[in-house]
């Protein structure tokens, strides 16, 4: 089990890791888009491009959500198929703590 849990653990820390790469690109991109909206003299060029700019961002924002929760929730599985590897006598002692990862 020791072993199972080990390879959950890295993969949550790698999905994490992951994420955090793919944020950091979509607030660098937010931001200069934002940025060269405000530079735009023609308001309603600026305005489509502000509000392109948020778009994009929520959108990606989502998405990245979603592989998160996928993966996480892929490290569980494999875990949980792991468990029953190890036989019949073999418990989840750690219940609670898919239900704790799914907050982040």
């Amino acid at each position: 089990m020791q072993q199972y849990a080990r390879e959950r653990e890295d993969f949550m820390l790698l999905s994490l890791t992951g994420y955090e790469r793919y944020m950091r690109r979509a607030l660098e991109a937010r931001k200069n888009a934002i940025v060269n909206a405000w530079s735009m003299e023609d308001p309603l060029q600026r305005e489509n491009a502000l509000r392109g700019a948020w778009r994009n961002f929520g959108m990606t924002w989502r998405v990245a959500n979603n592989q998160l929760k996928d993966l996480r929730t892929k490290a569980w599985r494999t875990y949980r198929l792991n468990l029953i590897t190890c036989g019949p006598q073999a418990d989840d002692e750690e219940r609670g703590g898919y239900g704790m990862d799914s907050q982040f």
